[in-house]
């Protein structure tokens, strides 16, 4: 069994959980995720993506697509960790396999940044059926992965004119204009292709990908940027102080977010940590 696993069960005894949830995600729901995320790896030894980890007391099991079944025999023999083979006929989904195997009055725990609404409110209904206890704001993995990269903070910088062919400002009208005709008063996102689009800003936080870890907020007359500061080049504070969106610190996001007023807009892909603070699912 791999000696990882074996010391994530026993922070999970530790916190009291009778069962974790750990999907391949990070606070951005992007495909494609950096070092520092890469927690099921840690755990399990996977490498693939499009993944999500479930581990109990005695049994652990991956899901993941035909895409990734070769490799995952491969990687997980003798990790002590199964492969649940999704889309085949006779493999549980990760919710019918815990209708069975989570116990009642048991606890169940994730890390809501790194789930989407839908698979959040999912749990959550599982976990009231069974009388159980739900902990989202637990990031387990931290307690045994002793040299976890740190949150990359890579220089943001402008994509010209030339290339973008629309200044930010105008863009930001234009989803401003979009929320006039939905009746709401804020709009908020944490997708990293949307934001950069709509700033005409890119880094390089996540390999391969011209992003930078942020959060936009919106509202009917300003557009405030939430990212790591120490990353904003002058050219980029610059750029974003001409075009009318003011910044704010990364880790200040969902404290703004729980303090706006008004009828919130998430983004098609919102986290259960936004619905927790807009709508109180959590």
């Amino acid at each position: 069994m791999r000696e990882e696993l074996k010391q994530f069960r026993e922070a999970m005894k530790k916190r009291g959980v009778t069962v974790y949830y750990q999907p391949y995600s990070d606070a951005h729901g992007s495909e494609d995720i950096s070092a520092r995320d890469q927690s099921v790896r840690e755990i399990s030894g996977f490498t693939g993506d499009s993944c999500t980890l479930v581990v109990l007391e005695k049994e652990a099991y991956i899901w993941t697509d035909s895409r990734f079944f070769v490799q995952a025999e491969i990687e997980l023999k003798d990790s002590g960790v199964g492969l649940m083979k999704a889309g085949v006929p006779g493999t549980p989904s990760i919710t019918a396999y815990l209708e069975e195997k989570f116990p009642e009055g048991g606890t169940l725990a994730f890390y809501a940044p790194l789930l989407g609404t839908k698979t959040g409110k999912e749990l959550k209904e599982l976990v009231e059926k069974k009388k159980g206890k739900l902990i989202t704001d637990l990031d387990l993995v931290d307690d045994i992965w002793k040299d976890r990269p740190e949150r990359s903070h890579e220089p943001i910088w402008v994509h010209e004119l030339k290339y973008t062919g629309e200044e930010a400002k105008s863009k930001i009208d234009r989803v401003q204009e979009a929320m006039k005709k939905l009746d709401s008063t804020v709009f908020l996102t944490g997708r990293l292709d949307e934001i950069s689009w709509v700033t005409n800003l890119h880094g390089s936080d996540i390999a391969c990908n011209p992003v930078f870890l942020s959060y936009l907020m919106v509202k009917p007359r300003s557009a405030k940027l939430f990212c790591q500061e120490n990353a904003l080049t002058e050219e980029a504070k610059k750029y974003l102080a001409d075009q009318g969106i003011k910044t704010g610190s990364y880790d200040d996001f969902l404290a703004e977010v729980g303090k706006a007023e008004g009828r919130a807009r998430p983004d098609r892909s919102s986290r259960f940590e936004l619905c927790g603070l807009q709508c109180g699912c959590r």
